[in-house]
Parts: structure tokens; sequence; C-alpha cells
């Protein structure tokens, strides 16, 4: 991956470090028109109040109260989820698939689940999606298309699939992973319909990824520890800032 940037944005962080109180992604940086997809799997009411106090529209919000939909209502969830939903952060549950070798039938009593715990759901997450088993997941996304034509389904192969799977699903993260193993050709077959979620990820690295990539969902996160979901970027309003 590329990692640099333009003469002109060197320039506008030189000047905001001697003091001229510019912020370089606030007031210089080219705006971007792409979205954020966001993992954030953390019990934290002031996070997801950060999350739901932001302005605008372009965050998909991936919830995920116990693993998926557990098997009652977690409260701060309950409270959550219609609010982000009045904000335009669009909440999709979380759900495993174990890349295919858990039961099908478990996957659809647990968007069940989801439905009848978080009424207020707006879609959505399949995660550890496996390559090569497009009836499985077909099945998945049909399934829950039957309950809400409006319902935004997501898949996370954290890799490039097959072109196939880009007709089953909204969406598809393409790539999954630390920073360091970024390649820009995963957003090549379809990528108004791609997804980057990418982790260990510098101030710059994120610039370059919202200029550079062809994905049109991006989330980058400087957090790299064991879970790189349990907090907000440090760099999260610029990050959103570019997105405008």
């Amino acid at each position: 991956m590329k990692k640099f940037l333009s003469s002109l944005v060197f320039s506008l962080f030189f000047l905001a470090g001697c003091g001229t109180g510019s912020s370089v992604v606030d007031e210089f940086a080219q705006k971007f028109d792409k979205k954020i997809i966001l993992p954030l799997y953390v019990y934290s009411q002031s996070l997801w109040q950060e999350i739901i106090d932001t302005p605008g529209d372009k965050i998909i919000s991936i919830v995920n109260p116990d693993n998926g939909a557990g098997y009652s209502v977690e409260e701060l969830y309950k409270d959550i989820i219609p609010k982000l939903v009045a904000s335009g952060k669009k909440p999709i549950g979380y759900v495993m698939t174990k890349k295919a070798t858990r039961d099908i039938q478990d996957v659809k009593d647990e968007i069940d689940r989801w439905i009848r715990l978080y009424p207020d759901i707006e879609g959505f997450f399949l995660d550890e999606v496996e390559k090569g088993k497009l009836s499985y997941y077909e099945e998945i996304t049909s399934y829950i298309k039957s309950k809400n034509s409006n319902y935004f389904t997501v898949l996370n192969p954290g890799t490039l699939p097959e072109e196939e799977y880009f007709a089953i699903a909204d969406l598809v993260v393409v790539y999954e992973s630390d920073i360091k193993n970024y390649d820009s050709n995963f957003c090549d077959i379809e990528p108004q319909k791609s997804a980057l979620i990418v982790y260990n990820t510098t101030l710059s690295d994120m610039i370059d990824l919202v200029k550079n990539s062809k994905c049109k969902y991006i989330y980058a996160t400087d957090d790299s520890d064991f879970n790189p979901y349990d907090s907000l970027p440090s760099y999260f309003k610029k990050e959103l800032d570019l997105l405008k």
C-alpha cells in the first residue's frame, strides 16, 4: 500500500504544527463520497452516545450485544438501537456463521431472535463468511430479505470472495485485517458494494485509504490490541469529516 501524503497535505500538517490553529482535515482536506461501516463491540453507553450524537448519516453501526443477539434483551441495546435509527446510523445485528459450518437453522433462529428482541434493527452483519459456499449464504440472505426486503445485509469474508457473493448481499467486506497486509486491488470487482475494515492504521494511512481506495465503505482505526473494536479511533472525528 502507498503510505504517503501529497505535498499539500504535508504542508497543511506543517502549518497546523506551527500554531495556525487550523485543522488539516476539518478545513482543508478534500471531501469524499464514502461511508463508514463501524464495528463497535463494547458495552459502553458513552461510546454509543458519541455515535448517536455524530451529525449526518454516513455510518452503518454493527451492534453485538452477546456475540450476536443473545437470548434476552440487553437494556443498553434496547436503548441505543432506536436512537441509532433516529439519528440515521443504521444499526445492523451481528451474526456469526463459523465459515459456513454453523447449522443454517441456528443462523435463521438467531435472525428471528434479533427481530424479536430488537425490532428496530435495520439489517444483519454475517461474520466469518467462507468463500466457495455461495448456496449457504444465498439461503441466509434470502431468508433475511423474506423477513423485510429493506434489511441491509453485509457479508464478511474478510477477503475478496467470488464475484457471485456481491449479487446476494448489499455489501461485502473485502478486507478485514492489519493495515500492513492491505492491497488496493481488493476493491476492484464491485467498489460500490465493497467495504474495508482496517486496524493498526495511522492518521496518514487513514487519509490515504479514504482518498485513494475504490471501496465505498471504509473503517480505519488505530486500535491494534486483541480486540480492535472496543474503542473508537483517536482520529474518529477527522475520519468522519473526510467523508462529508
